[in-house]
């Protein structure tokens, strides 16, 4: 279910622009961000170019990992990102 927005974090939403709108949930008073999809792309894109960055200067230097290393080192780093 995806759930719609009311009038209210609609408008706050298009006053913003392209910037992460915050909006805050009454039951824990955790702060989230509202972005548009193309944004959202985007960030998942630059993520992406990044690690294939990374992979080709660690290539390039000679340091290599297993699958397995390689698994653990994306799920940490997945979840410092979320953690942030």
């Amino acid at each position: 279910m995806i759930p719609k927005l009311t009038p209210e974090l609609s408008e706050a939403l298009h006053s913003n622009g392209n910037q992460p709108t915050p909006v805050v949930d009454p039951a824990d008073n955790q702060v989230y961000f509202l972005v548009t999809q193309s944004t959202l792309d985007k960030a998942r894109q630059t993520e992406d170019e990044d690690a294939i960055r990374d992979g080709i200067a660690d290539m390039e230097a000679g340091r290599h990992y297993s699958v397995d290393e390689a698994k653990a080192q994306l799920q940490q780093r997945q979840r410092d990102r979320l953690a942030r």
